[in-house]
């Protein structure tokens, strides 16, 4: 949600500073034209042949977080460009709150001319864009020079919204970009806001686009118009500037973002929220761009620890492979996959081919060709955790053998022990083959537990250890997945495993509504001792203890006994003798008075009837 994120500058440093906005037409010291064109997310690129030799890409350079690719530029406007986007990043760390964690760094490829950066334009009116893959992002571009950052700037604020999955309208995506392009950096702090001076002269000179309108344009209209997305970025910018910026507005910014993501419906939100319908907002803002309204908020320097540069010389190869991966992440797969085929034409055996072909195959819902692949790309000897992981899907997916899906798995957490995504797969297939010592050891090297997997994690360690009779760790784990269950389903699941964990199988008597007699198991307490499997789950039982002074029998039956204590006498009934557990006892009784009436412990359920208290169901001899 939005309001994870720029809600809290707005609560924290944007809010605070509402009634002190400098109200500035122009912008402290230099300020910095914007390019207003759109950069979108989408991932079609224009069909266009791929580069000639002469224009390949010669060098990269990198520093912790980003890598830029020129196909012509100096060291000099490397590090220019590397120390901003740096900047940029600690800027969204440290007063938004959040910080992208990608598995590689950002690769920023800059074409020397228009003409090179055509080939790979998105659209005719996208002169930079923002593109990615699972594990490689992308802002593609073309001639930067430091008086073009605010580009990287507006790319990357559409990176961080993407890598935080937050869903907002697209003029409110594109008029925060273009907010968060205005970040100036200098020897005394950050510069965020003022007049965008291309927007601003598009508001003046360019038919005014009402709120209702602007609203109602949708991604794939501004596109490939260039007129039109002059405008739309301009009104878009001005919309969201206000809403950020303006004293009336800027207190309920995070609430209004937060309904937005939510679901609801824009004029519903204004209206809920601001109390302020179409003709009003264009009102306001009309104001604001009549008066050159446009707030300048002025932030702390971003921390930025020292920012070391590596330089590495590009083989043609080199080159060749980025822009193949590049068309890969912006979505053109036919084009990517003739040069992968070439690629591998000149490497055979170069495994990373072969994974680049099955994962385009994969996009392009060809699984065979996909597994295929990527099984060579494993005999190969990829040393690719995710790709190991990718392949086990597809595997299983397409019912390989178990055998085949668990070595690939074996292999992503033999490559990435902290692969817990894999290890969780793992597990899961060593419960179903029946393995629960390896499927509990995979669990327990999960050192992090997501909350998503929490319940399914804990529910399902309880159950292995159990069957590996790990009886008391069975039950800690369900009783921790009772504390992450949902729903009352999972909640009974929980207590179930933990009632498992806690109690053993027995056998007991049990009698059905016909009078028939069978041994059923049950679960008892861990650890009884004095299970009685003929006492039923009805029975009121009782104890006495005294002396056997009877036995009764008729028709040479035992029917009966007699207890005999200090003070009384207790007469129980026998229904069956085979139904009564003797322990110590005579395997054969004699009828009547006892002669040596031994001491006895018994314990009988509780019916009073003429003749006796109860029946019988143990005797213990002393």
């Amino acid at each position: 949600m939005v309001l994870v994120y720029v809600g809290v500058i707005k609560t924290s440093v944007f809010q605070s500073a509402t009634h002190h906005f400098a109200l500035a037409a122009l912008r402290l010291g230099k300020r910095l034209s914007v390019v207003v064109l759109p950069r979108i997310l989408v991932f079609l690129l224009a069909a266009a042949v791929l580069p000639a030799a002469s224009s390949r890409f010669c060098k990269a350079y990198r520093s912790p977080h980003f890598e830029i690719f020129y196909q012509s530029g100096s060291t000099a406007n490397a590090r220019v460009t590397l120390d901003w986007l740096e900047q940029l990043r600690s800027f969204f760390a440290a007063q938004i709150g959040f910080d992208p964690k990608l598995d590689e760094r950002v690769r920023v490829i800059v074409f020397r001319s228009p003409k090179d950066y055509s080939a790979y334009q998105l659209s005719s009116a996208a002169d930079a864009y923002f593109a990615g893959t699972g594990d490689q992002t992308y802002v593609v571009t073309s001639e930067i020079r430091e008086k073009h950052l605010d580009v990287l700037a507006h790319e990357y604020a559409h990176l961080v919204l993407h890598s935080a999955n937050i869903k907002l309208p697209p003029w409110l995506n594109e008029g925060l970009a273009e907010v968060f392009s205005t970040l100036w950096f200098h020897p005394l702090g950050t510069d965020l806001g003022g007049p965008i001076e291309a927007h601003v002269r598009s508001l003046r000179t360019d038919q005014w686009m009402t709120v209702e309108q602007l609203l109602s344009i949708p991604q794939d209209r501004f596109e490939n118009d260039r007129a039109l997305a002059v405008r739309f970025y301009a009104h878009a910018w001005a919309l969201t500037e206000m809403l950020l910026f303006s004293p009336q507005y800027a207190a309920g910014f995070r609430e209004f973002t937060a309904a937005l993501a939510s679901g609801t419906p824009e004029a519903k939100a204004f209206v809920d929220i601001y109390r302020k319908d179409f003709r009003s907002l264009d009102t306001d803002l009309h104001a604001r761009s009549e008066h050159d309204a446009y707030s300048l908020l002025h932030l702390p320097p971003p921390p930025l620890p020292a920012v070391s540069i590596a330089t590495e010389d590009l083989s043609a190869t080199d080159s060749r492979v980025l822009l193949a991966g590049l068309l890969v992440a912006a979505g053109q797969y036919a084009r990517a996959a003739a040069e992968y085929r070439e690629l591998a034409a000149l490497q055979p055996g170069n495994a990373s081919f072969a994974a680049a072909l099955g994962n385009i195959a994969l996009h392009q819902h060809d699984l065979e060709t996909a597994r295929r692949e990527w099984k060579r790309a494993l005999d190969d000897g990829i040393a690719d955790p995710v790709l190991c992981y990718q392949y086990a899907i597809l595997a299983d997916q397409m019912n390989l053998s178990a055998e085949e899906v668990r070595s690939a798995l074996h292999r992503a957490v033999l490559l990435n022990p902290a692969f817990y995504d894999a290890r969780w797969r793992l597990a899961i297939l060593e419960e179903d083959a029946g393995n629960f010592q390896e499927s509990a050891a995979q669990l327990k090297a999960m050192n992090v537990i997501s909350p998503s997997r929490a319940f399914a994690y804990w529910s399902t360690l309880s159950y292995v250890e159990e069957e590996v009779e790990e009886h008391e760790a069975a039950a800690k784990a369900a009783n921790t997945a009772e504390r992450f269950a949902a729903t009352p389903d999972e909640r009974s699941r929980a207590r179930e495993l933990a009632y498992i964990a806690q109690t053993e199988v027995r056998m007991r008597l049990s009698i059905d509504a016909n009078g028939h007699r069978e041994m059923v198991a049950t679960r008892v307490p861990r650890g009884t001792v004095d299970w009685n499997p003929f006492v039923q789950p009805a029975d009121k039982m009782r104890r006495v203890r005294g002396m056997l002074s009877d036995v009764i029998c008729a028709n040479g039956r035992l029917t009966g006994i007699v207890i005999r204590g200090s003070t009384d006498v207790t007469p129980l009934a026998v229904s069956d003798p085979q139904l009564v557990l003797i322990l110590n006892g005579p395997s054969q009784f004699a009828c009547g008075a006892q002669a040596n009436a031994p001491a006895v412990v018994a314990d009988y359920a509780f019916a009073p009837h003429a003749e006796t208290v109860g029946i019988a169901r143990a005797i213990r001899f002393e």
